[in-house]
């Protein structure tokens, strides 16, 4: 047991130094910072249109929040960043070396929410140094009462703002994860082909559109969406446990494709474990 869990710690360690200790992370910390000038420029042309006061939280919601950054910013990032991480270290040697495909999923799916934490975590350091000169004052701002940027039942539901920051960014971990999980299992089913990029289009897409453009749904069932379960706001727009209801509706879709994954890697030939 000892010797199968140094194994997977010594995968998880090698992939953490080689997707974390990268070159590549400078150039995104330099683009969240051009997010997080944008962020702030939006908050302040909003607040004074409507002519109300804003501060530091309402600058780090719409960082985290604001759909077009989450879409068309953050989701080819972590896309890039995933494929990266989930594609290296995967041939025959590795996994008989690993001797349970098991553990490579695992060690995999541990890097995904590494770099999933590490990605959310940096956007909240870059907010919060770019915000620096707007004040903060333990409330919610007359411009976020006047709901010009989040839902009603945001306000509402929690009455501290700090509390549901920190639901927001639980949501973003979870669903950059998901979408690590999603390609994870997208290269175990297609390899290296172009067609694992399907399955993550699709998803995307849905990010994009929603359910709504493809079927006419209820309401309740937009939380098969997975650009509603990710921004907090989108979530609480439908309910006022949004937050509750996306945190289990990821947890369950992680599980299910966690297991489908490991399923079908365990009946895949080691030794064609070089998939072109």
């Amino acid at each position: 047991m000892t010797k199968r869990r140094n194994i997977l710690l010594n995968l998880v360690r090698l992939d953490f130094y080689k997707n974390i200790f990268s070159y590549k992370w400078i150039p995104i910390i330099s683009s969240l910072f051009i997010v997080s000038i944008c962020a702030i420029h939006d908050v302040l042309y909003k607040s004074f249109s409507i002519k109300k006061s804003f501060n530091k939280i309402d600058v780090l919601f719409n960082t985290f929040t604001e759909q077009h950054f989450v879409i068309y910013f953050y989701t080819p990032i972590i896309i890039y960043l995933m494929i990266l991480a989930i594609t290296s270290s995967f041939n025959s040697s590795s996994l008989i070396k690993m001797g349970s495909t098991t553990r490579w999923i695992i060690s995999k799916i541990i890097i995904i929410y590494i770099i999933s934490i590490i990605f959310v975590m940096l956007q909240f350091i870059v907010a919060f140094i770019s915000s620096l000169q707007i004040p903060y004052n333990g409330t919610w701002s007359a411009f976020a009462k006047a709901f010009a940027l989040l839902p009603q039942n945001i306000i509402v539901t929690y009455q501290n703002p700090v509390i549901a920051l920190i639901c927001s960014l639980i949501l973003l971990i979870l669903g950059f994860g998901a979408l690590g999980v999603i390609i994870l299992i997208s290269f175990v089913y297609f390899g290296r082909r172009k067609l694992m990029l399907l399955p993550v289009i699709l998803v995307w897409a849905l990010t994009i559109f929603g359910l709504n453009p493809v079927i006419d749904i209820p309401n309740y069932l937009n939380y098969l969406s997975y650009g509603t379960n990710v921004s907090l706001p989108n979530s609480m727009y439908y309910s006022s446990n949004g937050f509750i209801i996306s945190l289990l509706v990821f947890i369950f879709f992680n599980l299910i494709l966690i297991l489908i994954s490991n399923f079908r890697l365990r009946n895949c030939d080691l030794n064609s474990g070089d998939k072109k």
